[in-house]
């Protein structure tokens, strides 16, 4: 479990530093799988679209950074609910 080794207020701090806001991933989905892809060795992208943050669709840890807060916090059912419902807004 690798991603529960991370230093994430050092990440938080190295993204802030080094990225506009705008490019700062909002969602952070980490797989233990290689993303499959073409001939042309570019990355197929599409199942990863359509499964999203959601976590009834797989089974990869997803780290949010809800808006307001410092950083990174691991996605509860309960906080996908609220971002489906609109009470976050990004």
């Amino acid at each position: 479990r690798p991603h529960e080794e991370v230093d994430w207020p050092a990440l938080c701090a190295y993204l802030k530093r080094e990225l506009p806001p705008y490019a700062i991933p909002v969602f952070l989905r980490i797989t233990d799988h290689g993303v499959e892809t073409t001939g042309h060795f570019k990355h197929q992208k599409n199942k990863l679209k359509e499964e999203k943050y959601d976590l009834n669709q797989h089974n990869d840890p997803v780290y949010v950074l809800l808006p307001g807060e410092s950083c990174y916090q691991r996605l509860t059912p309960e906080m996908q609910a609220d971002i489906d419902n609109g009470k976050h807004r990004f």
